[in-house]
């Protein structure tokens, strides 16, 4: 004999299985923010709502069931299909939510939480009095296998951070691992009366029962659900006031890192500036002729007036009014940031090749700006090629696509020595080969000049930094491979 389910009574069971299913998931949520002994309650609050939904979504179910013959509960096996919900889902949990999060882990999980699942309907159905069942095998073996699919699927939302709706789809889905199982087990039971069976003095009149397991259980997934907003909304509230003070800490930490910017920045013109100055110095010693060292003196005031420039265009960057833009020459632009290099005694110059297309030398910029960034990496690129036997460095420039000049600078030293180059461009990463705080503000100033800057470790040997930058308006020139000349030694 077959019986037959009610339509309304299968919508409260498919809703209570989605409703501790929906809990079980947003604790598992929260405990993944927790740490310690702080996420073992709400594990456990976590596998006992899934338990408790397992329970309530049998006997709501059964609620709406209807066979010839009555049926009562046998109060024992009725509490051990409870017991064995209760635990096997809180034992699925524990599982799928150990760290460190391991794919085994979940299968190992999903076994656990279909077996649990299977366990409480069969034992739930053993509780049944007045009738005797014989299963189909074939369906037995579909419920176990639908109970697990679904909820090794399931728990694949419970084990990573997920948005809302992820989250929502993954308790959907073990609700139905649930309510599959449910009635896939039904479907493999055939119900027999047996005249001679009598309703024990333990069993529990059907209706009673579910009517008080489903309400109660109901209850206890609100309150659970409520908690769960309420842990929630502590939460928030927490990270809020932590928030604040992250702010606090970043707002000390920006006055570091702008002051940590500027006397990086002011380091290379005043450095610059001070060794004109020393040559004018050794020049009157040697009694240089007037106007090698006015020259250099006019060098020294031109740095000095760069350094104002550079504090100025900070100031700018800052407050968000922009700076100028003008046709910036790349080849006379590179050509002064050499200058500046040679005039460094402490560095040792490669063997330079410069290599630019025709007309590939005007981009759209902020001269000071531009040569900000082209010192930096040129600096880097002689400080990184101080121990090579023949040091190369190669520039070279190019058109790239909607408009933009593609500007190269390839050296044979040691390389990059970060695996990932994009750490190199963190604010204040420094090195011993020179790569620090220069290059995080060279890809802000590219980046606000609508171009890209990034490295990359040649094949072979060495490294080649490119950046980007908006072409101005070509003028006609041939081909200029040259190294420009060297700057005049003093004496």
């Amino acid at each position: 004999m077959q019986g037959e389910h009610q339509l309304a009574f299968v919508m409260l069971a498919l809703a209570a299985a989605l409703l501790g299913a929906w809990v079980a998931l947003d604790l598992q949520e929260q405990a993944r923010a927790r740490e310690g002994r702080a996420r073992a309650p709400l594990l456990a609050a976590a596998g006992l709502a899934l338990g408790m939904s397992i329970f309530v979504t049998h006997f709501m179910a059964m609620l709406g069931f209807s066979i010839a013959a009555g049926f009562g509960y046998d109060a024992a096996w009725t509490a051990l299909s409870l017991l064995l919900a209760l635990v096997g889902s809180t034992a699925a949990v524990a599982i799928a939510q150990r760290r460190p999060a391991r794919p085994w882990k979940t299968s190992g999980a999903a076994l656990v939480m279909g077996a649990a699942i299977c366990a409480m309907h069969y034992v739930g159905m053993a509780a049944i009095t007045g009738v005797a069942i014989v299963y189909d095998p074939a369906f037995v073996a579909l419920s176990f296998l639908i109970a697990i699919a679904a909820s090794w699927t399931a728990l694949q939302f419970g084990t990573r951070r997920r948005a809302i709706s992820a989250r929502a789809a993954g308790a959907l889905l073990l609700a139905l691992a649930i309510c599959g199982m449910h009635f896939a087990g039904m479907a493999a039971a055939t119900f027999r009366v047996v005249p001679a069976a009598v309703r024990a003095e333990a069993s529990l009149d059907g209706t009673a029962l579910s009517l008080f397991v489903g309400g109660g259980s109901f209850v206890l997934l609100f309150l659970a659900l409520i908690a769960s907003g309420a842990a929630r909304a502590h939460e928030r509230q927490r990270l809020t006031r932590l928030q604040g003070e992250l702010n606090r800490a970043a707002r000390i930490a920006g006055m570091g890192a702008v002051a940590t910017t500027l006397a990086h920045e002011l380091n290379q013109p005043l450095t610059a500036a001070a060794n004109y100055t020393f040559l004018v110095k050794h020049g009157l010693a040697k009694g240089s002729g007037v106007a090698e060292m006015r020259e250099w003196v006019d060098k020294a005031e031109e740095q000095i007036r760069r350094a104002g420039e550079i504090i100025r265009k900070a100031r700018a960057m800052i407050s968000e009014s922009g700076v100028s833009r003008s046709r910036v020459d790349l080849r006379a632009s590179i050509d002064r940031c050499l200058e500046l290099l040679r005039a460094d005694a402490g560095l040792k110059e490669p063997d330079l090749r410069i290599e630019f297309d025709r007309g590939e030398r005007l981009v759209h910029g902020d001269p000071v700006q531009v040569e900000q960034v082209l010192v930096n990496i040129l600096r880097n690129a002689w400080q990184a090629l101080a121990q090579q036997r023949q040091p190369r460095l190669t520039v070279r420039a190019q058109p790239a696509k909607d408009d933009f000049i593609l500007l190269t600078l390839a050296d044979n030293g040691p390389g990059l020595p970060q695996e990932d180059p994009e750490e190199l461009f963190s604010a204040l990463k420094g090195s011993g080969t020179g790569l620090g705080v220069g290059l995080s503000i060279a890809r802000t100033i590219i980046e606000a000049h609508g171009g890209k800057l990034w490295a990359e470790n040649n094949i072979g040997q060495g490294a080649t930094f490119f950046l980007t930058l908006p072409a101005a308006l070509p003028v006609a020139e041939d081909r200029d491979e040259s190294v420009p000349p060297r700057l005049a030694a003093a004496g």
